[in-house]
């Protein structure tokens, strides 16, 4: 059901929002519907446990203000949360900022010698100062392999990698950062009550299935 009285639906560009309307009253209408995507997230760099009820994909740029403050806030919903939700990082870096593309290989590296949020949270907490000898210091604080960083970051299993998160980006109409689903609904409101409502949603739908 779009409402009583509604005579007019359109569908728009993105396929979770349409517009809605009465033509005798003249009156138009915007809704958003609450679609749950299906998203991969096979081998990405996550946290939390593995069979969570929860999980929260963010798409997200190391160069991004307010995904910083996202990943802060994300710290804290796992304190709250340690055995409910599963945190997912995509990569999704924009266009505007030069190094961002530059500093997600680079933790996508680091993942490989384990590392992987350790340099997120250091790029995060870095992200107006992000630069290519920035991140270079960052290697190194973390004692990471420099040399073989600097191989890996080059490699086809890099470049696929951030391929893949650009393509599922691409599919879910994801258009800035930092963007959030939360078991596949996206996530509006970033407050943490937002993410608390949403959780405890989601948990309980589980505990009923």
């Amino acid at each position: 059901m779009v409402g009583k009285g509604m005579d007019i639906i359109r569908a728009t560009p993105k396929e979770d929002v349409l517009i809605i309307g009465n033509a005798m009253e003249k009156t138009l209408k915007v809704i958003t519907l609450d679609m749950t995507r299906t998203i991969d997230t096979t081998g990405l760099p996550s946290k939390g446990p593995a069979g969570a009820p929860v999980e929260v994909v963010v798409f997200s740029d190391f160069q991004c203000p307010a995904c910083a403050d996202l990943a802060m806030l994300l710290d804290q919903v796992m304190i709250a949360y340690p055995e409910t939700v599963k945190v997912v990082f995509m990569n999704y870096p924009l266009r505007s900022h030069p190094y961002s593309r530059l500093a997600a290989a680079a933790a996508l590296v680091a993942g490989m010698q384990g590392r992987f949020w350790e340099f997120h949270d250091l790029l995060f907490d870095n992200y107006d100062k992000i630069s290519p000898q920035k991140i270079t210091e960052i290697v190194r604080e973390l004692k990471l392999d420099e040399e073989r960083l600097k191989r890996d970051i080059n490699t086809p299993e890099v470049a696929d990698a951030l391929n893949h998160d650009a393509s599922e980006a691409y599919r879910l109409d994801v258009s800035g950062t930092p963007t959030v689903f939360v078991n596949g609904r996206i996530l509006r409101d970033h407050s943490m009550k937002s993410f608390q409502a949403a959780i405890e949603k989601e948990a309980g739908s589980a505990a009923e299935k």
